[in-house]
């Protein structure tokens, strides 16, 4: 039985993509339903990592 991928999963596999085009390339592959929610724990991931960068 092969279970559907959670919207965290999608996410942390496009947020190690290395280019923004990577990135966008592979969240228009996200399920319709998944996609706004999956763009937003991306610019999450991306706004902690910058503040940890940052201290």
């Amino acid at each position: 039985m092969q279970r559907e991928k959670r919207p965290r999963h999608w996410a942390s596999e496009i947020a190690a993509l290395p280019t923004k085009e990577q990135r966008q390339e592979h969240l228009n592959k996200v399920p319709p339903q998944w996609q706004a929610l999956v763009k937003s724990h991306v610019e999450i991931t991306f706004f902690v990592n910058s503040k940890r960068k940052e201290s």
